[in-house]
């Protein structure tokens, strides 16, 4: 998203506050819209900050909507989700 909901829906996943990524949601952000941090390219979303945070929370009102944590790269499976 060009206007700046991916960056504060990453931001808020990984502070833990499920209020602004249930507003961003409801704004019309994708659950696994990728978080967009890093410089490297990578399938993951936002739910995997938040697990890496502890937000349980927020992974769970993630995962309830239909955010991945399963995601095949270069022919693997990964899921830093539960692994990170």
């Amino acid at each position: 998203y060009p206007d700046g909901r991916s960056l504060w829906f990453a931001d808020a996943a990984r502070a833990g506050q499920l209020p602004i990524v249930q507003l961003l949601v409801r704004l019309g952000v994708d659950v696994n819209e990728p978080a967009n941090n890093d410089s490297v390219p990578s399938p993951e979303g936002v739910v995997v900050q938040a697990a890496r945070e502890g937000h349980r929370d927020v992974v769970r009102w993630l995962l309830d909507r239909g955010a991945r944590v399963n995601h095949d790269v270069d022919g693997r499976t990964r899921c830093f989700a539960l692994t990170g």
